[in-house]
């Protein structure tokens, strides 16, 4: 499933999930994947041992330790950068760097393991399924979201088919392409099973990321090296700040109305059997 022309992506210097979110800020461009996932975690009533492959600066696993903090929360990620800042912001989560690309944890020891849009940007994303199977314990969980860059029901998967061009190719650094039934196809193949699903970024989200790259592209930009600073923190005084925030609160309020309905994105839990 990989896209016709791999382009570097400098992911050392991108900062990728750099800010926190709390229950209610609609205003979050990754309130929903935060959502879904505390949804699942508060039907645990036991401590678990949780990893974020991916995990950026860390701030997903920094956000759900705030509301549940019984639970042990480790993060990796490739970027020094990201995981320097993370490490400097949030210091109730563990945050490390993956060497020579080895997820260095033992066999059976993760009760639940996140990859969130994590697999679009790497080429051995069967390598990281197998992987993370591998660690988690018996009857442990997965936590699984990605776009679905390549299905028709979605903007991005029609100008792929019409034009094979991918715009987050440039943008975001994607050399991956995925529908609902290629992800389940390859789960599959693996010993993770889905036990539920619910899809998010829909019509307006496609519309508005649509356009967003297509800016970015003829300003020769990326998002994550060129969005606004933390100490900007996307302020409603800055006009920038005002159109992410609101076009992040109507996407997810249509997601969160729309959950059944195929979207651009899917966050599936699964179980090891």
């Amino acid at each position: 499933m990989p896209t016709s022309k791999v382009i570097p992506f400098d992911y050392q210097n991108s900062i990728f999930s750099p800010d926190i979110v709390c229950l209610g800020q609609l205003s979050h461009s990754g309130y929903i994947n935060f959502k879904r996932l505390y949804d699942f975690l508060k039907t645990q009533n036991h401590q678990l041992k949780i990893l974020d492959i991916g995990c950026g600066a860390g701030a997903m696993i920094a956000s759900l330790q705030k509301i549940l903090p019984q639970h042990q929360y480790n993060g990796i990620d490739i970027s020094v950068k990201a995981i320097e800042y993370g490490k400097s912001q949030y210091k109730n989560i563990n945050l490390d760097i993956i060497k020579s690309g080895k997820i260095d944890f033992p066999s059976s020891s993760i009760d639940l393991v996140i990859i969130s849009e994590v697999l679009e940007h790497v080429d051995d994303y069967k390598n990281i399924l197998e992987k993370a199977t591998e660690i988690l314990k018996k009857d442990g969980f997965l936590y699984l979201t990605s776009p679905l860059e390549k299905s028709l029901l979605t903007v991005q998967g029609i100008i792929l088919k019409t034009t094979n061009i991918l715009l987050s190719t440039k943008t975001t650094g994607h050399i991956n392409t995925f529908t609902k039934k290629s992800i389940f196809e390859i789960l599959n193949d693996t010993n993770l099973r889905p036990v539920q699903y619910s899809y998010s970024q829909h019509l307006f989200w496609q519309i508005s990321m649509t356009v967003y790259q297509i800016l970015l592209i003829a300003l020769k930009k990326d998002v994550s090296l060129h969005r606004p600073s933390r100490n900007n923190d996307y302020s409603y005084l800055n006009p920038f700040g005002i159109l992410i925030k609101t076009v992040s609160f109507i996407t997810n309020i249509e997601s969160m109305i729309l959950k059944k309905v195929p979207g651009s994105d899917i966050q599936i839990i699964c179980r090891k059997l």
